[in-house]
């Protein structure tokens, strides 16, 4: 693990001692018993000093519902606006070669440059061994995600960004990790009964407003991203 993280993890621990630790099958069967004796999840936050999204995640895994507690200053029921939102997206593989998949710092290879010329969502993702086990992610959006993105990781320069990534990534595989990219795909936006059209991710607005959904999405599930 890079020092970077090292230190992330550290300062999430100081606050939740617990963070990112495997459940037990008592930690499982208490927060059963403490949810369904109605602690709130700030309070479950608390029991078990871990964070109040991977609360949120193992309840839902546990088969378990919950609503939100209401805030203190609560609106008349004509002042609310419901919002119903159905988004529905999955990653797809960017490969270098048909049926190959990229990994990084592989050069750009021409089937590359045919087929990845084109906004996107995308993502980085740190693992070892089975592609679907990810320790890390990073979340970003690009106007072209090949060459121009993909170049920027490659071969850095001043970017703080891309540097420091970079270097990461370099760290990772040191240590026996792969470094694999996706992109996103977007089924459907939903808003009510309105279908929002994205324009296949032309929009510079649509794509940071996806970005910042799923890194407070990703944040909440508990995966560690290498986001700042």
């Amino acid at each position: 693990m890079s020092s970077t993280y090292q230190e992330t993890l550290k300062k999430i621990r100081s606050m939740y001692p617990n963070a990112y630790e495997k459940w037990t099958e008592t930690d499982d069967n208490l927060l059963k018993q403490k949810f369904l004796s109605g602690a709130s999840i700030a309070q479950l936050s608390k029991d078990f000093q871990r964070q109040t999204g991977a609360i949120r995640s193992r309840v839902r895994k546990l088969g378990l519902a919950f609503t939100d507690e209401l805030p203190n200053n609560e609106f008349a029921k004509d002042d609310v606006n419901y919002l119903g939102t159905d988004f529905q997206f999955r990653w797809a593989t960017i490969f270098c070669e048909r049926e190959k998949e990229y990994l990084f710092p592989e050069p750009l290879t021409s089937y590359m440059l045919e087929n990845y010329r084109y906004p996107s969502v995308y993502r980085w993702i740190v693992y070892e061994g089975k592609r679907e086990q990810i320790k890390y992610a990073y979340i970003g959006t690009t106007k072209q995600l090949c060459p121009e993105r993909l170049e920027g990781y490659l071969y850095p320069d001043s970017s703080s960004t891309n540097l420091r990534l970079h270097q990461e990534f370099r760290k990772f595989i040191e240590q026996g990790y792969q470094i694999g990219l996706e992109s996103l795909l977007v089924e459907q936006v939903r808003m009510n009964n309105i279908v929002i059209k994205l324009n296949n991710l032309h929009s510079q607005t649509a794509r940071t407003f996806i970005e910042n959904l799923l890194i407070s999405y990703y944040q909440q599930s508990g995966l560690i991203l290498l986001n700042q």
